[in-house]
């Protein structure tokens, strides 16, 4: 979307332009008029059936325009000019009652956490979806205006590194102030003016951590045939150490994103050398894979960062993983005269995957232009696949297959880095 906002010839800079929802009033799109009062929407519209296009600017009366689904779906760029009439009252003071829920400040967008959250959101992943120029995938991961997010920080801090997820996925969010993304992040102040970045991470502000040095929360749940969820979060400003970790157990498939029936051969019937499972063949299923995969699952992570001194701090992490998942398929087929004939084909399966994983890194300002840093990291993924099929031809018992498979991965990793700046 885009256009012009200006007073009869004179153009407006600076001059506020959002598209929002007329049922709800949900902000998608926001922005401000350059210097020759010329601005640019970008962004995804949700599935709403009518909008309104608002331009406002201090000392002019603000105008709205109202849009259907329609007419934004039609042409590729939607264009509109808006002329706004000079406001003639005056008001002796203002009183402003709430902080904005977006502000742009060079390369840092701040956004309002309460001004974007509602009761239904159960992390602060599902409000962070909801924030103009945010996307997320069903996996997780962040995207800023079409950019990946590399990292999500707490309070500067970086916790996690690449596996934030722990965090948006876990934290609740009435616990963050404000969600900062900030453009050209630099992680080696050493760096900075020397090189030119590209990464986006995400900075969390928590509310109250000097009042509050333990904060948290668990939620659990029971329901029928014996489903249940228990979560845990806490975060902690102790002294010198700040940290995060999460727990959880349930067997609802929620955090698993193993799909059983990719071990199935999709027409349930022995195949080859009497084989029924074909783990390089994925099988095509219309349901959601919450709705009929039986799992249990239970994982958790700790991740904390200590400053030893105002020159060094490390930072420590452990992640583990417990997953179980349930299968069973079978299928009856009966020819009618001239001769009857009955066929069964049966199999079970389960498997069990565990994860344990550990980070270790110290990073030392040596002087002034030096910094020295070391990170290891060692992963163990053992992982077990038991399966039995058999099959009847007439009640009689016909070809059987027992599987069983071991895996065992572990990998260790050491990384050394010194930086001198000139």
């Amino acid at each position: 979307m885009k256009g012009r906002i200006a007073s009869k010839s004179q153009e407006l800079s600076s001059a506020s332009i959002q598209l929002k929802t007329l049922k709800d009033q949900d902000l998608l799109m926001y922005g401000f008029s350059d210097e020759q009062g010329n601005y640019i929407l970008n962004g995804q519209i949700d599935h709403s059936d009518r909008f309104v296009l608002i331009a406002a600017y201090i000392g002019y009366k603000r105008d709205t325009l109202l849009i259907t689904r329609s007419e934004l779906l039609k042409q590729p760029i939607f264009i509109h000019n808006f002329n706004l009439s000079e406001d003639k009252k005056q008001l002796d003071e203002i009183y402003i009652k709430a902080p904005p829920s977006v502000e742009v400040n060079n390369d840092t967008t701040k956004y309002n956490v309460q001004r974007f959250t509602s009761p239904e959101d159960r992390n602060l992943e599902d409000v962070i979806k909801k924030m103009p120029g945010m996307e997320v995938n069903k996996d997780g991961t962040i995207f800023f205006k079409g950019k990946k997010i590399s990292k999500v920080l707490l309070e500067g801090d970086d916790l996690t590194g690449e596996g934030y997820k722990a965090i948006t996925k876990n934290l609740k969010p009435e616990f963050v102030e404000e969600v900062q993304a900030l453009d050209h992040y630099v992680e080696d102040n050493l760096l900075k003016g020397i090189i030119n970045s590209d990464d986006i991470v995400l900075n969390l502000k928590v509310k109250n951590k000097k009042a509050k040095k333990i904060i948290g929360s668990v939620d659990a749940g029971l329901g029928t045939i014996d489903r249940r969820l228990l979560s845990t979060n806490l975060i902690s400003f102790i002294n010198k150490t700040k940290a995060f970790a999460y727990g959880s157990h349930s067997n609802l498939n929620i955090e698993s994103n193993t799909n059983i029936l990719d071990l199935v051969d999709e027409n349930r019937q022995f195949t080859g050398n009497n084989k029924i499972i074909r783990h390089e063949i994925g099988t095509y299923n219309p349901f959601d894979a919450t709705l009929y995969t039986i799992n249990n699952t239970t994982q958790g992570s700790l991740n904390a960062i200590t400053r030893i001194t105002d020159r060094f701090k490390i930072n420590y992490s452990l992640f583990y993983s417990w997953n179980k998942l349930y299968g069973q398929t079978s299928m009856q087929n009966t020819y009618f005269p001239p001769n009857l004939i009955y066929t069964e084909d049966n199999d079970n399966r389960n498997s069990l995957g565990k994860t344990f994983k550990s980070d270790f890194s110290a990073d030392y300002l040596v002087k002034s232009n030096a910094r020295f840093w070391a990170k290891f990291t060692y992963k163990q993924e053992p992982t077990t696949f038991n399966s039995f099929a058999f099959s009847s031809f007439n009640n009689m018992n016909g070809d059987s297959v027992l599987q069983n498979q071991t895996d065992l991965n572990r990998n260790f990793n050491g990384q050394l880095k010194y930086t001198i700046k000139a």
